[in-house]
């Protein structure tokens, strides 16, 4: 049913313009992660309009496994940040170095999760 309302949606908003494409994003952003598998064929010059790659975007940053990952990444990272106070580690120029490489890692992909927040809620992220 939801997949059938995403199609009827998309071949609508050629036709109606920018309104269908906005209620397009809030159809998405209401059922990301609900598995609806759009098959309507989108016009190359689509693909890369700003709506597009925002609804794109949204579905997979909104995907359940992608925030369970998240939620990972930061309890791991917040365990290795305690962990690398410890003398062991601090005393271990080998170790200390995997450590800071583990937290470089970290950082670039919370650096990308937010670019992807920001792209998909644009200046509403900060309201």
């Amino acid at each position: 049913e939801l997949q059938q309302q995403m199609n009827e949606l998309i071949s609508v908003q050629d036709q109606m313009g920018t309104t269908i494409e906005v209620l397009t994003s809030q159809f998405v952003r209401e059922n990301a992660g609900s598995d609806v598998e759009c098959t309507a064929s989108i016009d190359d010059d689509r693909r890369l309009s700003l709506d597009y790659v925002r609804t794109i975007v949204g579905m997979i940053i909104n995907d359940p496994r992608v925030q369970n990952a998240v939620l990972l990444m930061i309890a791991t990272n917040a365990i290795t940040m305690g962990v690398v106070t410890f003398p062991v580690v601090q005393n271990d120029p080998d170790i200390l170095r995997k450590f800071e490489t583990a937290d470089k890692l970290c950082l670039v992909l919370f650096t990308i999760e937010s670019s992807m927040q920001l792209i998909y809620h644009g200046i509403n992220l900060f309201r």
